[in-house]
């Protein structure tokens, strides 16, 4: 009787080990598929890419399942990251993260997720994309960082008024030393557009025209545009402010002189360098004087 019972619990062992190992199997076997179909995709992809037929692509993302169209998604900024590519392919790529986050199984919280990546809305803005950069804003991506000041040097006025709309501080980046300025940026690449829409939103002028004192001890050309423009009302305050960055800077120059005529024989270099000083001198001294003849109004 124990033998036979022996027998029974042996063999229900055995058939569990048995389901047990072929369950194990399925699993390996599964994952294998999983991986085999990744790369199935991938292989697409690339197709699809050097045929030039990002549509495929885009259907592809939008038709294959969550997990595989992520995967894609993935594939294709991975390849950005180690390849050099053109600025059509990262807008193509943009286009088809777009279709991706139109899914309806993309929930709120993953579209924020994805939008952590700082390379999509750093794109959207570098290649003036308005449409793109208002829904990866609209999805949670943060309009903050150098993101204005990229857009106002680039001169992209729509973008700069979509950053704002969505909470981008005007003068982001104008608080620090050696940062970087939006309203500057606009001004010494001559975009006036954008300087009148940063304007119209109360940008800083006084980091602004510090900024543009200091880059090659100033041009009073790009200074003026911003002193005159007729959306700034300057305070006695701010032309004291003027007036005393660029003495600094001429007396910074006269020491500069001063110094090198102090050893005596110069070297070609050295004399290079007092004509440059010279010349900053020249500059500095018209720029106070258009200072000191501004009328301020308060």
């Amino acid at each position: 009787m124990k033998n036979k019972i022996l027998l029974v619990l042996m063999g229900g062992l055995s058939i569990f080990s048995c389901h047990r190992a072929n369950a194990m199997k399925k699993l390996v076997t599964k994952e294998e598929l999983r991986q085999e179909e990744l790369f199935d995709l991938q292989v697409k992809v690339d197709q699809f890419l050097t045929e030039d037929k990002i549509d495929d692509i885009k259907k592809l993302v939008f038709s294959e399942s969550y997990e595989n169209a992520k995967n894609i998604i993935e594939y294709m900024f991975n390849l950005s990251k180690y390849v050099h590519r053109t600025d059509e392919w990262h807008k193509n790529s943009l286009n088809i993260l777009i279709v991706f986050l139109k899914r309806e199984d993309i929930s709120e919280k993953i579209g924020k997720e994805l939008m952590q990546n700082f390379y999509f809305v750093s794109t959207a803005v570098n290649l003036n994309m308005s449409k793109a950069l208002e829904l990866f804003l609209q999805k949670g991506a943060d309009p903050a960082g150098r993101l204005l000041y990229d857009a106002a040097q680039k001169g992209y006025p729509e973008i700069v008024k979509i950053l704002i709309s969505y909470g981008a501080d005007v003068d982001d980046g104008s608080k620090g030393i050696g940062s970087f300025v939006p309203l500057a940026g606009a001004v010494l690449n001559g975009h006036t557009s954008v300087v009148d829409v940063l304007m119209a939103n109360n940008a800083d002028v006084v980091p602004a025209i510090k900024h543009l004192l200091m880059v090659n001890y100033g041009d009073i050309a790009y200074i003026a545009k911003l002193l005159y423009h007729e959306q700034y009302e300057a305070k006695k305050e701010d032309i004291n402010i003027f007036i005393s960055l660029a003495n600094s800077m001429k007396k910074h120059s006269n020491d500069v002189i001063e110094g090198i005529r102090v050893k005596g024989e110069l070297d070609k270099k050295m004399e290079n360098e007092i004509m440059e000083r010279e010349k900053n001198i020249v500059r500095l001294n018209e720029i106070i004087k258009m200072f000191e003849g501004f009328e301020v109004t308060q």
